[in-house]
């Protein structure tokens, strides 16, 4: 048969609104020396005293479903014994990803002074003002570099952003704005976004 080889890492996405109901939380069982295990609601679990955090098991499912999913931005045949890639003239010049127009566009924005407040004021247009969230978000969305420092300290290149404030400040809307733009964005809010993970 054929062989697939990816190169990448494998990315769980949650369906975050159904991580934990009412009830489906964690519940954490502090033995007692000499003394029953008893849940919030007063039942007993000697079985296993051990337990300590009880997920799935302890509110009794036993079937985990997964569905496994692929994201990819390009897919190239290999021949194995060769060594090198089957591609053809379509797809090599499919590769070539800008055209003189875009090209002498870039040019131009590279020259821009002003180039960061034009990008920032381009982020969520229907919201006035929040110059400094909108700079934020866009530097989130570009992504950082991932570094290591001379004492081996490895730094992610990821950037995590904390918008907090009085409700009607338009923090949902820069949330929904970036859930629509990015197409592995998860959009949670309220009970849910607090779950683990």
């Amino acid at each position: 048969g054929d062989k697939c080889r990816f190169v990448g890492s494998l990315v769980v996405v949650p369906e975050v609104a159904k991580l934990f109901g009412g009830v489906d939380r964690r519940e954490v069982i502090r033995a007692q020396p000499g003394g029953d295990l008893a849940g919030k609601e007063g039942r007993s679990d000697t079985a296993n005293p051990t337990e300590g955090a009880t997920g799935l098991k302890g509110l009794g499912v036993r079937d985990l479903n997964h569905k496994l999913c692929f994201l990819a931005s390009t897919v190239h045949q290999e021949d194995e014994r060769q060594g090198f890639r089957m591609m053809s003239k379509e797809v090599m010049e499919g590769e070539e990803t800008f055209t003189e127009e875009e090209e002498e566009r870039v040019l131009q924005m590279a020259g821009d002074e002003n180039l960061m407040s034009h990008l920032s004021q381009n982020v969520c247009p229907n919201v006035w003002g929040h110059e400094d969230i909108k700079t934020g978000i866009l530097l989130q969305l570009y992504g950082g570099v991932h570094k290591r420092t001379k004492e081996g300290i490895s730094l992610r290149g990821d950037i995590n952003c904390c918008i907090v404030g009085d409700p009607s400040v338009a923090k949902s809307q820069f949330l929904k704005y970036v859930h629509k733009l990015i197409p592995r964005a998860v959009y949670t809010s309220g009970k849910a976004s607090s779950a683990a993970g």
